[in-house]
This record gives C-alpha cells, structure tokens and sequence, in this order.
C-alpha cells in the first residue's frame, strides 16, 4: 500500500483462508482479484480422505481423486454437495466434511482455479513462501546476528533493493 500497489492496474492476493486476511485484503484492495491457496483447499479433501473408513480404502482414495480434480477445474459448488452428504451420513468422515463445505463456502468466490490458472494467475502461495524463506528467512538467520524490528526492516529493504537492482529506491541515511 505503501508504494502504490492500490493503484496498480491489477492486484492479485493468494493467501489462505484466515479471515482476517481477506478482511485486510478487503479494506486496502478492493478490487483485487482474490485467490485461496489451492494447497490449503486441498487440505480440507486430505482431513476427510484421513478419517475415512479404514475397510474401505479404495473408495476414499477415489473419493479424494474425484473431489481433488472438481476442485481443479473449478467445480466447488459440486464438493460443497459431496462434502454434505458424507456430514449428513454420520460416518467416521462427518465431522471433517462439515468443515470443509462451510470452509469452501466461505471461500466459494475465491475458488474459481480454472478460470485463475487459465488467466495466467498462480493459484498457489508456495513459490512466494519460498521465496521468502531462501531471500529473506536465511538472512535474518545467518549466524551471530541478532536483529530489533528497526535493523531488520533497514537490512530486508537493503537486500531486496540490492536483489532488484534497485539501490536509487533506498532513502539515503543522514
């Protein structure tokens, strides 16, 4: 917000499905697109494929398949409506169907991975993770050092301008 990105053409925000996220996302971008991680969606199918009956294996792995590729191509309202049936059946599975259709109605809008992935959006926070972790995570870290809030943003501001060739954006100290 700082620098602007609320004027940007585009802003896209992956990100789980905490509320206090979107409601962030909300309240500073109000137009952007907004995507739930895919990883964490998938997480939902994976509680429920977890508490399936043990005698019956073969069913929960196609169970999750199936669920896994609707969700894919963007048919979340479809596993909404798997995911009830097995809450209302009672099995072993109800309790962590439950949660995950009133957690993929919740983010129903922001589930639409066909149309996102062939827009060209990631649908996924992994690679940025990632990012943050290899840049910025293993600097802070590095042996001996020892940070405060004020010297940690000064050295990650540093280091990214330094990784973008951008050192004529840094303020010059007084």
């Amino acid at each position: 917000y700082h620098y602007g990105a609320d004027l940007a053409e585009e802003v896209v925000v992956v990100a789980d499905g905490a509320a206090w996220i979107w409601d962030l996302v909300q309240t500073y971008f109000p137009r952007a697109v907004q995507i739930l991680d895919w990883t964490h969606a998938l997480g939902y199918l994976h509680a429920i494929r977890r508490d399936w009956n043990p005698q019956d294996e073969a069913a929960g792995e196609q169970w999750f398949i199936d669920n896994k590729t609707l969700l894919w191509e963007g048919e979340v309202e479809r596993v909404i409506h798997q995911c009830r049936i097995l809450a209302s059946a009672r099995g072993p599975t109800a309790e962590a169907a439950a949660t995950a259709a009133a957690y993929f109605e919740r983010n129903l809008h922001r589930m639409d991975y066909d149309y996102f992935r062939e827009h060209g959006y990631f649908i996924g926070s992994g690679t940025i993770e990632s990012g943050v972790k290899r840049l910025i995570s293993a600097r802070m870290k590095i042996a001996g050092a020892r940070w405060n809030t004020e010297s940690g943003e000064k050295v990650l501001k540093a280091r990214c301008a330094f990784l973008n060739h951008a050192w004529h954006q840094l303020p010059i100290a007084a």
